[in-house]
């Protein structure tokens, strides 16, 4: 009998201790894995470097369309404000985020420097002024008014 309940004694620790590694073992890889994820909080995604116009109202963005160079942005998320280059003038303002990438460019101002032949910079300024969405993929930044595209980004080289 002393024989039996001994055995049964030395069964059951090593099944605890067998039932506990395994718990020990499955929290470190589900802690391994939340952290290893890839995704990238979108506020941070946006706020990481300057943003180079890609396309405005579904065309190509050329610069040669901007009296001084490509419009660019970037976003500051520790002081919620938005700076860039127009194509011609420096814009600057705030900015606010809502949930599902809902955003709103506010009190957008920009400096009043007249620039000679071709200029976009007003549909551009008009463009920042309509949008309501962004969404961050990888390099590319898009700026959205509900569910149409009003300009696209992508991130300049070494930013990102």
């Amino acid at each position: 009998m002393f024989f039996i309940t001994f055995k049964e004694t030395i069964n059951s620790a090593v099944m605890k201790n067998i039932t506990r590694t395994l718990a020990v073992m499955l929290f470190v890889s589900a802690i391994a894995v939340s952290c290893n994820s890839t995704k990238t909080d979108p506020l941070t995604a946006l706020s990481s470097g300057r943003w180079m116009l890609d396309s405005l109202e579904g065309e190509k963005a050329d610069s040669t369309n901007f009296g001084k160079g490509m419009p660019y942005l970037e976003f500051n998320k520790e002081e919620m404000r938005v700076s860039g280059f127009a194509g011609c003038n420096r814009l600057m303002g705030g900015f606010t985020v809502a949930k599902e990438n809902g955003i709103s460019l506010d009190k957008l101002a920009s400096t009043k420097m007249a620039c000679m032949g071709v200029d976009r910079e007003s549909e551009f300024l008009a463009a920042l002024d309509k949008a309501d969405h962004y969404k961050v993929k990888g390099e590319s930044l898009q700026l959205l008014s509900g569910k149409t595209e009003l300009m696209t980004f992508t991130a300049a080289k070494g930013e990102k």
